[in-house]
């Protein structure tokens, strides 16, 4: 990530963990947005979102200290390849990540996003219902 991420932050996001990290979704610097989700943060220029922000936890579940890992993505690794097609016809952020407002730019990207998708034969696992286990 470039100095600062592009983003507000109140740590250095300049470790040797997140510089010069590529965007699977754009393939340019990730350079990142803040969500409402903590330590999570999508790429300004195609929306995938990413996790950057880790801790280390005690047997109990309580934070000891934060730990320095790579950025991962938000998503599951199977919607990377559609999201980097989406970018790539539409040049269309796809409106990913945890949101608690309805953002209107975020909304209609999204809403764009889930209509491509829907349109690719090879997506319609991802809609399919998955039927309830019967005896």
């Amino acid at each position: 990530m470039m100095k600062g991420g592009g983003i507000r932050h109140d740590y250095d996001l300049n470790t040797p963990d997140t510089t010069e990290v590529k965007c699977a979704g754009c393939g340019l610097e990730l350079q990142g947005s803040w969500t409402d989700y903590h330590g999570q943060v999508i790429c300004v220029t195609c929306g995938l979102p990413y996790q950057i922000l880790f801790y280390e936890k005690d047997e109990n579940g309580n934070i000891t200290k934060p730990l320095h890992k790579p950025p991962e993505i938000s998503v599951r690794e199977e919607l990377v390849p559609f999201i980097k097609k989406y970018y790539e016809e539409t040049k269309r952020a796809c409106g990913l990540g945890m949101f608690l407002t309805p953002y209107p730019d975020i909304t209609e990207n999204l809403k764009a996003f889930v209509e491509w998708l829907k349109a690719q034969p090879e997506t319609e696992k991802f809609f399919k219902p998955e039927k309830a286990n019967q005896p």
